[in-house]
Order: structure tokens, then sequence, then C-alpha cells
């Protein structure tokens, strides 16, 4: 036999639902010892088990006891003197759950447990439990059996033919004395328990007859609300033909899907009569009219549901159609129609209790998966009448509820929740449909993210929203650009629901102005007044809660929101999950945000920007690009996050790849995404680009306001051309401080220090008062030109003329200003002097100066200094040591390069890019990667010839590496600034400028060299560092050797 610890090990890898536990009152009991008359006891007591289950609930009038004498848990608690018989036959697994018990046998097969259950008493009641060898039946007879009386004696009668009737199997059982076991008990309960009067006495249904086509859409379909339809089966041939014995008859042989298996009609009717069990099997074939033809001739859609779109996709349209049949106590549980379609059940026999509650509260007792692929709920119909259904009674929306008899058909619209149980045996026809009233919901549905795991009866999930939409265009043109049109104008009409009609129109005032004001809390002031006036929110009052929420950027308070939201049961509501995506992507929380976004049932084009918004603020910018390259339909609101995602998250490059993209597409942009494009130009010093962008702005009409025209001029300033820089500002119809301060930091980043004045003094004139990041422009022109004494009175000035307290980066400006004029001992003493605590930048401005000048010893100082507040900052290192090495002081080199191995600290990888005929080349040092590297090296080689001619000989004093002079060399030509210009010499022609965008500082060697290709080619190179711009023309350099 197979191990307990084998069987243990697979049922916990296989078990994914575990049933709940129900609450079942006790069964009473009397209290007798054993005697003599035991057998005569144990009828007494069969007796009063049927007699006395719990109050309101009866059997049904054939139900026989629980054949092995198993009694509910509490009856243990009424007998003080009993011992549950249970535990003592299981041994040591009597620890486990009788669940768990049952996972375990289903691993074995008949044989097995037939050993097993003359172990003890308590093995063999749990091995006649009737749903294993159900298990055992369907999985090696498949659909070819005879049903026998019972799972065991049908299983036996099939294997073992000659124990059957040696043992007859199933026609008697042992009883057990004091055995107790909710879960055992509730199963025999479940199949022989009647229908409670008050589970079958609400009829709150809206029931029709005669009414016309327009009226139903109108009335119903439209307003996506279920209605019982009378009158419209009466001429059906089926409905006065199929019974058992015509459709033996006629198709008694065909095989049927029935549960997981095929069986043969007639073998079917044969269970249906003896069946009594907890959840029967019932068929479900969505191929009967294919299988039998003459059943699908007798009968025809009703008029009203006649139009279906999914035939546009002809034989590779989903499963929509299915015959059912079976037992009472039979049907199916909680769930919603398949591919978001509507749908009608015709009953041609029997009877039907319809439970349906609306797309946006979801059943008690029922758990989607986040999804939505999968639902969890209770293993039977009556376990959820139960347990849940009194639970409905108190509720704001109870569900729709009726009993549909022979004749008539219920309309089920899509995205309803629904339940049916067969109060008799009955006989169906059920078919899922597309009408142009949900065929947006359908295709939403088809292109939700998750829709290969979503789409059923069909083979190709994937493509099924492609082909269908484009089937539609090709024979209905128009429908569905028509519909769209319809829904966003019926949106717009909808300005008020329950909850704005029930308050004020100053009180909707104040909850939308306080929820978007400055003053956000208040909406959660003003929630709390409504509802302790009665007044209860709804799908429109919580989204203004939200918004507040994310206006504070509080994610407490969206939790708390989102809890309220739960408890007034709206979730499921496309404007409250909107919301509430947006406000856990805002806040940070963006697997909160995708946990709500991919279990929505529809999602529009808010749904999608609001999810990438998310990943873009938290710096996941592949997820945004994938989620936007698969949203079906994008608005230029959605073009615009994801591009200004990639510009905030530095990808510069890719947001201007995605911007010609959408040039593509024929997408007008606005001046958001103008704004990102244009600052990504600048940080790319993509000039051909920029000037692009500005032209296709000019030719588009899009409005150059204050913060595009500030943008362009960044712009072009960044990129080199400081006269188009110039132009543009003076060209802008209106200016503010950040524009005037734009210009003046371009200007003084290129090195015009007298003219960065005269733009700072002509916008004192016009009355614009400067800010602090004003002065740290103009404080770096004086820097950059050398300016100290006007420098310093414009220092002096911030606090005495304009009020403002100097900040750490005017105090740098000041240092820097000292430093280039070689005044370093004045410059550590301004720096000690501070009235506040010198940053890293302020102590690098310090170092830097002390490189120019060679002054190794303030250097020191400094250099120690800044290690200890960024000692992960690699630039400081190698700038003390190449000061080290400027003075020869190899050792502290050779400690400063072995300090940095033990931090494990690295030096960036410096980068030059190089914009040619609008594409952006990217150089790193060494690099081997470029297409067209051996013609850029074989250029450089001429070039450095050229140069060596004119007096270049190179300088190896920055290099940290302890190799000799012509390795030192090697490794300066292969610097990524000088294998773009060489690209740029290669690709441009003659006298034309060539303009780089390096990420570090010029090295000298660097800065050297480009002075004399200047010269020697005459040619206007624009560099652009990480601190200034340098202009070489004529073999010198705009920043007079000072960077």
């Amino acid at each position: 036999m197979l191990s307990c610890k084998f069987l243990l090990s697979q049922t916990i890898k296989r078990r994914k639902y575990k049933k709940p536990k129900i609450k079942i009152k006790n069964v009473s009991k009397k209290q007798n010892t054993i005697s003599n008359r035991q057998e005569l006891q144990l009828q007494e007591e069969e007796e009063e088990d049927i007699e006395n289950i719990e109050e309101g609930f009866n059997l049904k009038t054939s139900a026989p006891s629980h054949k092995h004498g198993v009694q509910p848990l509490g009856n243990l608690y009424m007998n003080p003197g009993s011992l549950n018989s249970r535990n003592a036959g299981l041994g040591n697994l009597q620890a486990l759950t009788d669940e768990f018990v049952l996972d375990v046998l289903g691993f074995l097969d008949g044989t097995h447990l037939g050993v097993l259950a003359s172990a003890s008493k308590s093995f063999y009641v749990f091995t006649n439990h009737e749903p294993l060898w159900r298990n055992l039946v369907l999985d090696k007879l498949k659909g070819g059996f005879l049903f026998n009386r019972s799972w065991k004696s049908t299983y036996v009668t099939a294997c073992y033919p000659s124990l059957d009737g040696g043992l007859n199997i199933g026609s008697s059982a042992f009883r057990v004395r004091d055995f107790y076991s909710d879960y055992l008990f509730q199963s025999w309960l479940c199949a022989n328990l009647e229908m409670k009067p008050e589970w079958l006495e609400r009829d709150n249904i809206v029931r029709k007859k005669g009414i016309s086509v327009e009226e139903f859409v109108s009335n119903f379909e439209e307003l996506n609300k279920p209605v019982l339809l009378e009158g419209c089966l009466d001429n059906w041939v089926a409905l006065g033909k199929w019974d058992r014995d015509y459709l033996v008859e006629v198709c008694g042989d065909a095989q049927f899907s029935v549960g997981p298996v095929e069986m043969k009609l007639e073998d079917f009717f044969r269970y249906l009569g003896q069946a009594r069990e907890e959840r029967p099997l019932y068929l479900f074939d969505p191929k009967f009219a294919d299988k039998v033809p003459v059943l699908g001739s007798e009968y025809e859609v009703p008029v009203y549901f006649k139009e279906d779109l999914f035939n546009v996709l002809g034989n590779e349209r989903p499963d929509y159609r299915w015959i059912i049949i079976g037992p009472s106590g039979s049907g199916s549980s909680f769930h919603i129609d398949p591919n978001s379609t509507s749908a009608w059940n015709a009953v041609i026999k029997g009877s039907k209790k319809w439970v349906m509650f609306p797309p946006d509260v979801i059943p008690p007792g029922v758990h989607p998966s986040p999804d939505g692929a999968e639902v969890a709920c209770p293993v039977s119909i009556i376990e959820w009448f139960m347990n849940f259904y009194s639970a409905t009674r108190n509720w704001k929306k109870r569900p729709i509820e009726c009993i549909c008899k022979a004749g008539e058909v219920v309309f089920v619209p899509n995205g309803w929740w629904h339940l049916v149980i067969n109060l008799e045996e009955s006989i169906a026809i059920t078919q899922n449909y597309v009408s142009r009233r949900n065929l947006l919901n359908v295709l939403d549905f088809l292109k939700r993210p998750n829709a290969s795991t979503l789409v059923s009866g069909t083979r190709d999930r994937v493509n099924l929203h492609d082909k269908f939409k484009n089937a539609m265009e090709s024979s209905f043109p128009g429908t569905i650009y028509h519909l769209v049109q319809k829904a966003e104008e019926k949106k717009v009409q909808e300005e008020k629901l329950s909850f704005w009609d029930s308050v004020t129109d100053s009180k909707v005032g104040a909850f939308n102005g306080f929820s978007g004001s400055k003053h956000p809390e208040k909406s959660f002031l003003f929630y709390k007044q409504l509802q302790n006036q009665c007044v209860f929110p709804d799908n429109l009052t919580f989204p203004f809660v939200v918004k507040a929420c994310t206006q504070m950027g509080s994610l407490h308070m969206g939790i708390q929101a989102h809890c309220q939201i739960l408890k007034h049961g709206i979730l499921n509501d496309a404007y409250v999950q909107n919301s509430l995506v947006y406000m856990y992507a805002t806040c940070g929380d963006i697997k909160a945000a995708r946990y709500i976004f991919y279990r929505m049932y529809r999602l529009d084009v808010v749904s999608w920007t609001s999810m990438i918004s998310g990943f873009n603020k938290c710096g996941d910018v592949e997820s945004a690009r994938a989620l936007f390259d698969r949203m079906p339909e994008k608005n230029l609101v959605t073009w615009s996050i994801m591009i200004s995602g990639y510009a905030k998250n530095n990808r510069f490059d890719k947001a201007v790849e995605l911007f010609q993209v959408l040039q593509s597409q024929g997408v007008i942009a606005n001046e958001t995404v103008m704004v990102s494009v244009v600052s990504s130009c600048a940080h790319l010093g993509a000039l051909e680009i920029g000037e692009r962008a500005h032209d296709y702005m000019v030719k588009n009409k899009v409005t150059v306001n204050l913060i595009i025209g500030t943008a362009l001029v960044d712009m072009y300033a960044r990129c080199g051309s400081i006269e188009k820089a110039i132009r543009v500002f003076e060209e802008s119809p209106e200016r503010d401080v950040l524009s005037w301060t734009a210009l003046i930091a371009g200007i003084a980043m290129h090195g015009y220090a007298k003219r960065a004045l005269h733009y700072f003094s002509e916008m004192l004139k016009t009355g614009v008062t400067p800010r602090d990041i004003t002065f740290t422009a103009v404080l770096s022109a004086c820097s950059h030109g050398g300016l100290i004494e006007r420098g310093l009175e414009i220092f002096e000035s911030i606090k005495r003329d304009y009020g403002i307290e100097p900040r750490l980066e005017h105090y740098g400006c000041v240092v820097d200003l000292l430093g280039r004029a070689g005044k370093l001992a004045e410059a550590e003493k301004f720096l000690h002097e501070m009235p506040v605590k010198p940053n890293a930048p302020i102590w690098g401005a310090l170092l830097g100066a002390c490189r120019i000048h060679r002054n190794a010893e303030i250097a020191e100082r400094a250099g120690k200094t800044l290690i200890q507040l960024q000692p992960e900052h690699s630039g400081y290192y190698v700038l003390l040591s190449n000061i080290y090495a400027q003075t020869n002081k190899w050792e502290n080199v050779e400690n400063m390069r072995q300090v940095m191995k033990e931090r494990g600290v690295k030096k960036p990888p410096g980068y030059s890019l190089i914009e040619i005929d609008r594409v952006i080349h990217n150089f790193t040092i060494g690099d081997k990667t470029h297409p067209e590297i051996d013609k850029i090296e074989r250029m450089w080689e001429e070039i450095l010839m050229k140069i060596r001619l004119a007096g270049y000989t190179g300088n190896t004093a920055d290099t940290l590496f302890d190799i000799d002079e012509e390795e030192k060399e090697s490794a300066l030509h292969r610097h990524s600034e000088k294998l773009a210009l060489a690209f740029g010499i290669m690709k441009t022609e003659a006298r034309t400028p060539i303009r780089i965008v390096k990420n570090l500082r010029v090295c000298e060697d660097c800065h050297t060299a480009t002075k004399l290709i200047s010269k020697v080619f005459e040619r206007e190179l624009i560099v652009r560092d990480r601190n200034r711009f340098h202009h070489f023309r004529e073999g010198a350099c705009s920043c007079m050797d000072y960077w």
C-alpha cells in the first residue's frame, strides 16, 4: 500500500480550495446505554435523525438516514459521556481535518479503499464516502458506466461484477455509533434537504408577456436589467415533445457532455432516475445540435435575441448554445456568463430557481480571483442557501429572484452573477449572444490584459478580439465607431446620479471643490457630515473622497477610503476602480494598483492611463511601455503620460523615439507632450531633433505658452545654440522670472558672463523680482567669467536688497568664484565661516579649484572631507588622485586607488553623445560596439597625426592606472569625446560646427586635443560637459582653460 507520508505530500500539493466549515445546528439524540437491543436502538436513532433535523429544515420525503450513522459534531457536546469514535479509529491521522483525510484517500484506487475499510470503523465510514467512488468511476470508466444505486456499487459492478452479486454492495451498510463529523454529515444533508419555503418565496423579477422588441431593448437590454418573458416559446416544437421517452427514442445512443465525461443519453437518464447526491451531474452540451440536428430544428431563437453579432465570426465564434438536462438539486453555482455576453435561458420541462446579482455586487460567499479567471464558492448550491441566502435580506442591493417554469425565458444581462438550481427534473436551452447593446462590453472584455486566461469556448483566445473587431468592421462598417460616440455622449449627459440628487448644488460644489483644493482633508469632514444626515455615498461620492487622498499623497487615508468602498459594496464600479488605481499608483503602492487593475471587469482609457502613470512614477518604464503598447485605444493624455514618464526617468532617447511614433500615427501633440519632448532634446543635446520639434509646434499651431517658451530657451541653450535661445526669448509674448532665469543660466553655461549680467539687469528693469535660482545663475556667470568683485557684490545683495536667505548653492558659487581666481585660502576661509554647514558640492568646488591651481595641501583637506561626506562618490576620489598625480605624489595616488577598491567605489563610465542626421550616437571609452568603429579609429589616427604636427604631445597626468606612458597615451586616445569628434568630422561637411554632449568633466588631454583640432580642421567644436559649455574656435576655448 502507499505510504501515508507520500499521500500527505501529494495532497498538500494538490489542494487549491479549502471548503468552508458549515455551521449545522445540533440534531437531538436520546442518551442510551448500549444494551443487547443495539439494533433496535440504532433503528430508533435513525428515525430520530430524520424527525429532529434542525428546526425550519425538512428532509425530502424519500430521504433515508445517513446509512453509516454519521451525526453532526454538535451532537457530541450534547452527550457529555460520549467519545467521538471517529478519532479512535484514525490513530495518528485523527489530527487531520475530515477534508484532508478524504483528500489523502482520493489517491487510492478501489482495491486499496476496500482493504482500508476493514482497518477500523472510522476508515470504514471515510472509505465509503460516495464522492470518492464517484471520482473513481468518472476517472476510470469515463462515461461508459451504468449507474447502479450508488457510486460505490456502480464501480464494483463494473470492475468486479462477481463481487456485487455476492456481497450485495450498496443495499446494506454498517452503522457506526458515536461517529461525529460536520463534513460528512453535511454532504448527506445537502443531498437530502428540501428547499426551504423562504428560499422560494421571493419573486421580484419583472415579468412581461407580448412586449415588442423595441420595448425589450429600451426597458431591459439597454438598461442591462433582467426580465422573465412569458409566451415567447409557444411555437416551439420542443415545448410539446421533449421528454425522457422522446429524447431516448431520438438520440438515446448519442454521446453528450455530462460533467467531465461523455455519456449516452439513455445511460444518463438511468443515472438521473437514481441520483441523490450533494452535487448531481447534469448534461450540458454545446454541440448538441451538431450531434443531433433534429434537436436544433425543434426550437428557434426568440425574436428578442435574433441579433447576435458573434455570427460574423462564422465557425470561429465561441461556444454559444447548450442543452441542459438535470435532476432536482442540480444546477450551476454563481458565475458570470463567458466573454461578457448576455444570455437567455428557456425552460422546456420542469422549473428552476434563479438568484441574480448586478455586476457591481459580488454575492456573499463568492470569491473571484484578482484577474477574474477563477471563482471560489461553496461546494454545493444547497450549501450556499443554508449559509448565505439569509444574509441578502438586509442588503441595499438585493438579488433579483424568480422561479422560471416550462415555457418561460429568463434574460440574463452581461456581467450579472447568477445561480440556478433545478427544483425538479428539468430540460432547458440556453444561448449566449452579442447585440449592439453589449458589443462594447464584449470588445473590452476580449482585449483585457489577461484575456488569454478569461476568454472561453474557443481555441484562439489571444486573437479573438482582433478577429471579431475586424469582422465587425467588414460586415457592419462604422458600427463600433457609432457606438463608441454614443457611449461617450451618454457619459457626458449623466451629470447626476442618486447621491447628487440627494444633496443641494452647494454641497456638491463643496465636495468637488474640497477634493481638488489646497485643503483636500476637508472632504473627509464633509463626507462624515453627509453620513450623519443619512445621505448614503454611491459610485460618484467615493471618487471625490479618493481624489482627496491622492491630493494629500496619503496612502493611509486612501486605504481607509478603500475600506469604506468595500463596506458599501461598490468596489466593482468602473469610476471607483479607476480612482483607486490612480490613488494607489500616485501614492507609490504599485502592487495594490496592479491588483485592482487586473481584476477590473471593464477597462477604459482612464484605467490603462492610470496604471501606466503608476509604473512611470515608480520608475518601471518598461512595464509602463509594455502596457502602453497593449492598449487597444489611446488618447492624447496616454501619449503624454508615457512620453513624460520617459523624460522624468531620464530615458530621454526613448521619449524622443515615442514622439516620432506619435507623429507617424497622425496624432497631434499638445503643449504637455511638447514640453517633455523639448526637455528631452535639451538633455540629449539633440539640436536637430529639437529644431524639428519646434517646427512641428509652429506647423501644428501648438500654443507656445510660458512653460513651452521657457523649455525652448533651455533646449537651445543646452544644445549649444545660444543665439537661437536668445531669439526665442526675445520673440516670447510673455515672460516670467523662470524664463528670464533659463536664459541667464544658459548664457552663463556658455561662459558669456557680461551678456548674462546684461540680461539680469534688463530683468530688473522690467520689474521682475529675482528668485533664489536666478541668483544661482547670475553668480555662476560671474564665476565662469572671473568677475570676482561683481559676483561678491551680487551675493551681498541677495539678503540685503531682496530679503532672500542665501542658499547652499549661492555659497558654493562664491567658493567657486574665489577658487577660479586662485584665491584658494580665501575660498577655504569663506567656506569655514559660512553660517550653514557646507555640503559636498561646495567642498567639490574648492577641490576643483585646487586641481586647476595645483594646490595639493588644501586639496587633501577638501578631498578627505568630501570622501567622508559622500564615500560612494567616485568623482572626488578621481579628482584628488589626479591632483596627487600632478604633484608627483604617486604613493598617495596608490592609496586612493586602494581605498576605492576596498570600498567598492567605481568610476561611472564616461560617454559622449553626438547627433548626426537626427540620430543620436553614443560613444564610451574604448568603444568597439559602433558599427563603423574601424573607420572611426582610422579617422582618429589621421586626426592625431595632424595635431601632433601642431604640437600635441598627449597629457597622461590624469590617468590613475600604474601603466607605462605608451599605454596611458593609448588609453587617452580612446576617450569617448575623441571618438565622437572623429565620427563627427567623418560624417559632416568641412567647416560645419560639431556639437558633443559629455556626461563627465572634460579631461585636460581631451581639452587640449580639441583646441588643436578646432585650429587644424578649421571647425567650431561645441562641447557640453558636466559643468559648462566649451566653444572651441581657432585653437582657443571659451572657458579660458578654467573649468
